[in-house]
């Protein structure tokens, strides 16, 4: 049996973040891993990225020049194909297909028609809500969600009863300045605490200050899961990384920052490891309470952790890989 061939097609910048590189790159090296001969097409992209793509990778092109139709054209040469992109639609995806390329989209929205092979939603766990829109196999819920290895078979978290540390991650560009509004709620909330700020690749260089806190900013930091175990509690957004804190069992409170964040919210409330809030039609002082809610409240603190762990299990990118590569 020959080597198998995949290809990869997504995008990073400063616009739209890098939540959809990341979960790609994340597919792409346990596919790497399995065997698999992957190229990679990262369409309108930041070069800056580069750095994240293993030397193991055939192929990475990443180019702010190039289109998603040329990544398309690209790609649509290998007979295995996964596309991680809200502007891919059935006009690109009906000749991929009827062409004998097998097709795997990730989407986060359903919100259109999307003729495929297999389709992933990690966040939904409802298949009805894709009914009319594709006929692919469909995979879905956190059971499938595409985390790193250092997010599996992770030890019982010992659960603090009292908040003394707090995560700050607003994703690759922070597009709505969280962290600074976050100092505010802290600021408003406790004293004395030790917080770290995870900064994106992509987010603009700033000194965030709290009257209140202690304040660290990371940049570039590879193991996520140390620096979500350490921490009493996490303000996120309601991105991938909701993801990775209910992997390692942390209490969150996750922020929705743009319209295809509604189903990982919608979940996270829906399975209990996260409280959840809309930054960008919720106030200072509702999000400041939110933060208080659940800092007053160890049990609640301990149930979001038990439940978070319960439903992520990191072994997502396994069972999708295993998907394709038995295609």
């Amino acid at each position: 049996m020959g080597t198998p061939a995949i290809a990869v097609i997504t995008t990073a910048n400063a616009g739209i973040g890098t939540g959809h590189l990341r979960r790609s790159l994340t597919l792409v090296d346990e596919l790497v891993r399995a065997g698999a001969s992957v190229g990679l097409w990262v369409y309108a992209g930041d070069p800056a990225m580069a750095g994240w793509v293993s030397p193991q990778v055939a192929r990475t092109v990443i180019d702010p020049a190039l289109t998603l139709e040329q990544a398309l054209a690209a790609g649509g040469r290998y007979p295995v194909m996964v596309i991680d992109s809200y502007d891919v639609h059935d006009g690109h995806l009906i000749p991929l297909v009827k062409a004998g390329c097998r097709v795997l989209v990730m989407d986060d929205l359903a919100d259109r028609p999307l003729t495929a092979t297999w389709l992933l939603n990690s966040c939904v766990e409802d298949p009805s809500v894709y009914r009319g829109l594709t006929g692919a196999a469909l995979l879905l819920g956190p059971s499938c969600a595409l985390l790193r290895p250092q997010f599996r078979d992770l030890p019982p978290r010992v659960a603090s009863g009292e908040i003394r540390r707090v995560l700050l991650s607003f994703g690759g560009s922070d597009v709505l300045r969280l962290n600074e509004r976050a100092m505010r709620w802290l600021d408003a909330v406790g004293a004395g605490w030790d917080i770290r700020v995870i900064a994106g690749p992509l987010t603009t260089s700033a000194a965030w200050t709290s009257v209140s806190h202690r304040v660290e900013q990371l940049r570039d930091v590879r193991d996520m899961v140390e620096q979500m175990r350490w921490a009493d509690l996490a303000i996120t957004a309601a991105g991938q990384t909701t993801f990775e804190l209910a992997a390692t069992g942390c209490p969150a409170v996750c922020l929705k920052v743009a319209d295809n964040q509604r189903f990982t919210g919608e979940l996270a409330a829906r399975r209990g490891y996260a409280l959840v809030a809309d930054a960008r039609h919720t106030d200072d002082a509702a999000i400041t309470d939110l933060v208080r809610r659940i800092v007053d409240d160890p049990a609640a603190r301990i149930a979001m952790g038990a439940a978070g762990a319960a439903a992520v299990d990191g072994h997502g990118a396994v069972r999708v890989a295993e998907t394709l590569l038995a295609a």
